[in-house]
């Protein structure tokens, strides 16, 4: 039987160890299925942990992160900004208004 005390013991343990070890308040975590990198808050890092659906990132896959967090601006830069960008898509999305002057 599911005991949830034992659960949330474990989370709060594992935001303990965290808290120590990333002052800054967020950590980058790998799914334990594809290694996708993600940067998460250590509440949300620590349930995520104890429900064994991830695992704190290695220095490599930090690093494969961060160099594709640097293209992704790159690109954006380039096409004129992600604001921009998602202007442009909204206004295509849009059907054309016949009262639109």
């Amino acid at each position: 039987m599911f005991d949830s005390s034992v659960y949330w013991n474990s989370i709060s343990t594992k935001l303990s160890e965290l808290k120590t070890q990333f002052p800054n308040g967020f950590c980058r975590v790998a799914a334990t299925r594809n290694g996708q990198v993600s940067e998460v808050s250590l509440s949300n890092a620590a349930r995520c942990i104890a429900d064994g659906t991830h695992r704190l990132a290695s220095d490599d896959e930090i690093k494969d992160f961060e160099r594709g967090m640097e293209l992704r601006k790159a690109q954006q830069a380039q096409s004129g900004g992600g604001l921009e960008a998602a202007r442009r898509m909204f206004q295509a999305l849009q059907p054309a208004r016949k009262d639109a002057k």
